[in-house]
């Protein structure tokens, strides 16, 4: 186990280029790429400060990080992330809520299943429906925990692709391998040519809410681009609800 995570490790290096001394390193979750790169466009423009980014999955990050990796901020789409890091005594500054996201089924065909009932759907011709992994991925955690409320994973699990993240998820259904996918309403916000076939009640799985924190390996301008990329417009831009009252922990 310790060696495919070193694996994966080393990919995700290899996917950015070698950060320098004097860079800002984030590691975030897929789905706040968008957001992200937005913010770093125009923080870029102000101080001239070079950020390396490398999304994916939450909790591959938050091990990669556990194991050494050299980051700075850390943006996770769920809460236990955070808990592990500050176990292994690596949280400098936390922020246990920095935006709230929504739960939906997507299709690339609007008349799909039409009218759409979601407790049909395991009886229904569906081939394939994607999300992230809920064995590790947040996005399929709360997937799971509202299909298992509904007493509806049972039925549809056959049909489930669980895919490494939540962008993933949103990529088969865009390329049409799969009829539908479990995503963030976030992420359509984002995309062209998809729809909401249904919006999952929160009340059936825990909170989504994307928090962030600042690391052990001390960068000068970490929490500077932190509170300029949430004093911004650019959550609600990109589709999340912001929550209220970002100040900073310091522990």
């Amino acid at each position: 186990m310790v060696r495919l995570i070193a694996v994966i490790w080393l990919s995700l290096l290899i996917s950015c280029k070698k950060p320098e001394s004097h860079d800002l390193v984030v590691f975030a979750a897929s789905s706040m790429q968008i957001p992200l790169e937005s913010a770093y466009r125009d923080y870029h423009k102000l101080t001239q400060q070079t950020v390396q980014f490398v999304f994916a999955g939450s909790s591959t990050l938050a091990r990669q990080i556990a194991l050494g990796a050299p980051a700075h901020i850390f943006f996770t789409a769920h809460p236990q992330w955070i808990a592990m890091l500050e176990e292994h005594k690596l949280a400098a500054h936390v922020q246990p809520c920095i935006a709230s996201n929504q739960l939906v089924i997507a299709s690339l065909n609007a008349h799909a299943l039409s009218p759409f009932e979601l407790t049909t759907i395991g009886s229904a011709k569906v081939a394939r429906i994607a999300v992230g992994d809920p064995a590790h991925v947040p996005q399929g955690v709360y997937a799971k925990q509202a299909l298992n409320r509904l007493e509806l994973w049972n039925q549809i699990e056959d049909l489930i692709l669980p895919t490494k993240d939540a962008a993933a998820a949103l990529s088969y259904l865009k390329s049409g391998a799969v009829d539908y996918a479990l995503v963030y309403e976030s992420e359509l916000a984002q995309t062209d040519g998809l729809f909401v076939m249904y919006r999952i009640d929160p009340a059936l799985h825990d909170p989504i809410q994307y928090a962030a924190i600042t690391l052990t390996s001390i960068h000068p301008q970490a929490i500077q681009f932190l509170h300029f990329f949430n004093n911004g417009p650019y959550l609600r831009a990109a589709g999340f609800t912001p929550c209220e009252g970002k100040a900073l922990d310091v522990n």
